[in-house]
């Protein structure tokens, strides 16, 4: 259909029940409405007589396999399985090179509530069988069921969609999460409170007391990081309102500061199960070695919550520089 394109002269309009042709001239800037479905905004060309052809496809999300650039460096010709085309497939072919053009689309599946990715088909992915690709197009909004790109070339568009879960069922499963976690929170606080009423008879030796330790920081860490996870659940539920700026940077802080603690939290929960097992493989090999209490919580307490803590620090030192610690998106804080 590209080959094709090069090749109509004149002026017309053809439509099908499934394809929609548009043969057209403009200068400087062109404005079209495709049946609907697609809307075409070319401004500020300067190129006086420009010919311009659009093919409109309204079944070929059906047709056109859903794999994209991310999916090119894993060498496979498997589809997506996560997202897939939510818009009718436009061509835009014009003899001239443009270098902004903005294209509207009417979501084809309105159930579909994830971010949209403005993709062109890239002939030259997956060894010249082509694949969706989003290098040079933008996302620029998505209100009222329209989402509107801007690219900086022409050739066949579409946008790409999440299929993931629906509203109904995200908040059952949300309902699931919080009861779960709820639950673990419970038995962790059950868990300490047995370990500190049978302390002093469980911890007579060297051993046992340093097993325990481990087992109270293990417990420990992962109540915490279960309060920073439904911490950092109620602010991300519970976003500024779009164009809001103030409201979005008071809300970064405790955001940010949930989810560094979460982090730091869950990895001391496997550090301290490293140290449980690194004690478990001292007394194994080494019978008739003995180690002091001292020098056995200066170990433990160094893996348990040293090792996690420049993990963490690390993370945030490379991250939040460029944003990509806390993002804001779409009026969430992700």
């Amino acid at each position: 259909m590209e080959l094709l394109s090069d090749r109509i002269v004149g002026t017309f309009t053809f439509e099908t029940d499934a394809i929609l042709l548009n043969r057209s001239t403009f200068d400087d800037s062109f404005y079209l409405n495709l049946n609907n479905s697609v809307v075409l905004n070319i401004s500020n060309t300067g190129f006086p007589n420009a010919a311009i052809t659009t093919t409109t496809f309204y079944t070929l999300n059906n047709v056109m396999p859903v794999r994209n650039n991310s999916l090119f460096n894993t060498n496979t010709n498997n589809t997506d399985p996560v997202n897939a085309l939510n818009a009718a497939v436009v061509l835009i072919k014009v003899n001239e090179t443009i270098q902004n053009v903005t294209l509207s689309y009417a979501k084809l599946n309105t159930t579909l509530t994830q971010d949209p990715q403005c993709v062109f088909w890239n002939f030259t992915l997956f060894d010249n069988r082509g694949a969706w690709d989003s290098d040079g197009c933008e996302f620029v909004s998505d209100i009222n069921d329209t989402v509107t790109c801007r690219c900086d070339h022409l050739t066949s568009f579409s946008i790409l969609m999440s299929t993931g879960i629906p509203e109904e069922l995200k908040t059952i499963l949300d309902l699931i999460t919080y009861v779960g976690v709820g639950i673990s929170m419970a038995c962790l606080v059950i868990c300490l409170i047995i370990e500190g009423y049978v302390w002093k008879a469980i911890t007579k030796n060297s051993t046992a007391f340093m097993r325990h330790v481990s087992i109270i920081n293990t417990a420990l860490s992962l109540l915490i990081a279960d309060i920073c996870f439904i911490i950092g659940a109620f602010i991300a539920n519970n976003p500024a309102k779009p164009g809001t700026r103030k409201s979005y940077d008071v809300l970064v802080e405790p955001c940010s500061t949930a989810t560094f603690f979460m982090h730091f939290f869950y990895l001391a929960l496997f550090f301290w199960m490293l140290v449980s097992g690194l004690l478990l493989f001292y007394r194994t090999v080494m019978v008739f070695s003995h180690m002091s209490k001292s020098v056995m919580l200066a170990i433990g307490f160094l893996l348990g919550y040293g090792c996690p803590l420049i993990i963490a620090v690390v993370t945030v030192a490379a991250t939040a520089p460029g944003n990509g610690y806390i993002r804001r998106k779409r009026g969430l804080l992700a």
